[in-house]
């Protein structure tokens, strides 16, 4: 997959542009992927490079740009359209942008998202994409207990430590990329949405090569990695850390040690689940 930054120009014939701003990239989107791939045209995904700046997003991040970045190339998607949130962007009116994506890309179809807006204000829609572009492909947002499956309800699980639920709406676990400092502990970005204090089964890649292992959140904000059969000192090296399952959530007045039955549950479910 090739990514690169709008609105450079690239040779492209007649793709198929994906729409959207894909903070976090879940079951519902892949509804929009489906059409896009039925319409047999080189796709370009649009994804926003912190999402979290847009006047009608929360302020934290969900996923980093590389690890979403990550997640669409094992996707088989062509393209990736990286759009950078400044000044110019948010008084952009949409007229502007849809001009400018048209006589860049020249898109032979647009797909989006019932709720897609774009443009200063929000002010762009489905609707006006059509006039711009002809026939647009909108999605119907797919749904889980009446409510449309969303960025927003993802995240809000991440804080409860309900990493098992947010998973079970996302394409590929919730991931963070991380440096391992000393006694194996890491900093997550300032911005990064946090987990709940607790622990958590992970899986940790360094240089194509898979670890299991054990995070634990202390009820201080810390983060500290147990690789499991792992006897290598991980300090300074570079992780991209899938949190797959919460094992125990801390509360205050409750033990916050990690115990032999934390990596021995976390062990029986990679075996059985991986």
């Amino acid at each position: 997959m090739k990514a690169f930054y709008f609105p450079e120009k690239i040779e492209i014939k007649n793709p198929t542009i994906i729409m959207g701003s894909f903070d976090a990239i879940h079951i519902g989107h892949l509804e929009l992927i489906k059409k896009a791939q039925s319409l047999n045209e080189p796709i370009i995904m649009m994804m926003f490079e912190k999402p979290y700046e847009l006047p009608n997003k929360s302020r934290e991040m969900f996923e980093q740009l590389e690890v979403r970045l990550q997640k669409l190339s094992n996707m088989d998607i062509d393209y990736a359209m990286v759009v950078k949130v400044d000044s110019h962007l948010l008084t952009m009116l949409p007229e502007d942008f849809m001009k400018e994506l048209k006589e860049t890309y020249s898109p032979a179809n647009i797909v989006c998202g019932k709720d897609f807006s774009f443009g200063r204000g929000g002010a762009g829609n489905p609707d006006l994409l059509a006039k711009v572009f002809g026939e647009v492909h909108v999605v119907d947002m797919k749904k889980i207990a009446n409510k449309n499956i969303s960025t927003s309800i993802i995240k809000e699980q991440i804080p409860f430590g309900e990493i098992d639920f947010a998973n079970s709406l996302l394409v590929a676990p919730w991931t963070t990329n991380i440096k391992i400092g000393k006694e194996s502990e890491f900093v997550l970005e300032e911005v990064q949405i946090k987990p709940h204090s607790g622990f958590y089964a992970v899986t940790a890649i360094n240089n194509d090569v898979m670890y299991h292992g054990v995070v634990h959140v202390t009820r201080q904000g810390k983060n500290i990695i147990h690789l499991l059969n792992n006897s290598e000192n991980l300090q300074n090296k570079d992780f991209s850390i899938s949190w797959w399952r919460q094992l125990e959530i801390t509360i205050k007045d409750q033990g916050d040690e990690l115990r032999d039955e934390h990596l021995e549950v976390a062990n029986r479910f990679f075996k059985n689940s991986l």
